[in-house]
């Protein structure tokens, strides 16, 4: 049986619960962060996330140091296998590549299906100073 959580999902929002109480959206996204998460029935994913407000370069040929840092601050990209255990509402991404070579492994996400839309949550440990990190996406 096919999982529904194939298919192509658009980014709707990021927050992040803070320890002091505190929710904000992702600070590499921002308020407005866009992206897509694809699922394929072969147990592929993929997923990029950018903050739309990224300055622009004044030469897209011979950007410098500074517009490079800008676009990677602003800027998610991975790919692998997944798996999903429907019973405990998580899935695992096993990820192959990433734009920060240190995420390259296992990921656990808590998820929450309702009609077309996707809540991920980040599972623990999380970085200092976060209680809760969520993604939530729409069908696409």
């Amino acid at each position: 049986m096919q999982s529904p959580l194939v298919g192509a999902w658009r980014l709707v929002s990021t927050e992040q619960q803070l320890t002091n109480g505190t929710i904000r959206p992702s600070p590499i996204y921002g308020p407005k962060g866009t992206g897509y998460l694809m699922y394929s029935s072969t147990g592929r994913m993929c997923v990029i996330l950018v903050n739309p407000d990224r300055p622009l370069w004044k030469s897209e040929d011979n950007p410098t140091p500074e517009e490079i840092k800008s676009a990677f601050d602003g800027f998610i990209a991975y790919y692998g296998s997944y798996e999903v255990d429907e019973t405990e509402s998580f899935i695992i991404h096993h990820i192959e590549a990433h734009l920060v070579p240190n995420w390259i492994g296992e990921q656990k996400r808590y998820f929450l299906l309702s009609d077309d839309r996707l809540t991920l949550k980040v599972a623990p440990p999380l970085e200092d100073g976060l209680v809760e990190y969520k993604l939530v996406w729409e069908r696409a």
